[in-house]
């Protein structure tokens, strides 16, 4: 192979590595979500906690109670924010790709990024979602296809108006910030609903189920009533089985820094970022640079 052709191989490669990333980082993405997903389902439903009914001192009531819960495990918080970082980083990838990659100028390259822009400034005036994508469109997407640029406002949060900071976009770029620069996502334990397992228990009327809503900390209490139950037996003459299940699951606690998860089960809110986000990509892919031809 003369010394031409090779250079025009590994440009070809380089150009195609570049147009590959994003599938890369979003996959990557969907690996840590796949290990957050089975890291909590162990834990809500096999050791993370066990259930116990005890008659409460005023029948036919009875308390429905968490014991032995455990805190979640030390890897959540380090899973998030891989599944958070390769998340947010498929976009930037995506960003570069159209902007042509290495066609872009040294100084083009190192400002290229996937603009990601609410709806108010920092005066706190709203309606500010347009013009601040465009001026921050015009160095990060500067040399993408005005086709493309315009793809990629129509994905903006603020085009949800009033609710641009409940959009999915604005929730993995802040989650994602606070991740990178200012500390970790711990999972906070939370009682938000508790049901009758139907597979288990017999010869049950359930009149009232009384849920005891709130976050529990395990470092300090292994225990907490999770639920009162108002039961009678369908048969006086036979005995009454009660299981219950769904008692706890491992939520997300920001302080209010991103209050919309706060709350959400750690997977549920993980697994509505990872769908918008490939749903964007999916949107932007008849954007992008075709493969070179080798």
């Amino acid at each position: 192979m003369t010394a031409g052709l090779l250079v025009k191989s590994l440009d070809n490669l380089y150009c195609s590595a570049i147009l590959l990333a994003h599938d890369l980082k979003l996959g990557r993405a969907r690996n840590y979500l796949e290990e957050l997903e089975a890291l909590t389902e162990r834990w809500a439903k096999v050791d993370g906690y066990t259930i116990r009914v005890n008659p409460d001192p005023k029948p036919p009531s009875y308390i429905v109670r968490a014991e032995e819960i455990k805190p979640p495990d030390s890897s959540l918080p380090l899973l998030i924010g891989d599944f958070l970082y390769n998340a947010r980083a498929s976009l930037e990838y995506v960003a570069y790709a159209l902007n042509g990659g290495g066609k872009m100028t040294p100084k083009q390259a190192e400002r290229s990024g996937f603009p990601i822009v609410g709806d108010v400034d920092r005066d706190g005036f709203s309606g500010r979602g347009p013009d601040m994508f465009d001026s921050t469109a015009g160095h990060k997407l500067a040399t993408a296809t005005s086709e493309a640029r315009a793809a990629v406002k129509r994905l903006q949060p603020f085009e949800e108006g009033d609710l641009w900071n409940y959009a999915e976009l604005w929730t993995l770029n802040e989650l994602a910030r606070i991740d990178r620069h200012r500390s970790l996502h711990f999972g906070a334990v939370r009682n938000e609903s508790v049901e009758l397992d139907r597979s288990r228990s017999r010869n049950i009327k359930v009149e009232r189920i009384e849920v005891i809503r709130g976050t529990i900390d395990p470092e300090n209490k292994d225990s907490a009533n999770l639920a009162k139950v108002l039961a009678h037996p369908a048969n006086p003459k036979e005995k009454m089985h009660m299981h219950f299940t769904n008692g706890l699951a491992i939520t997300l606690d920001t302080k209010g820094a991103v209050r919309v998860v706060d709350g959400e089960e750690v997977a549920w809110a993980m697994r509505g970022i990872f769908g918008y986000t490939e749903d964007a990509i999916r949107a932007l892919r008849q954007y992008l640079p075709d493969p070179p031809k080798q």
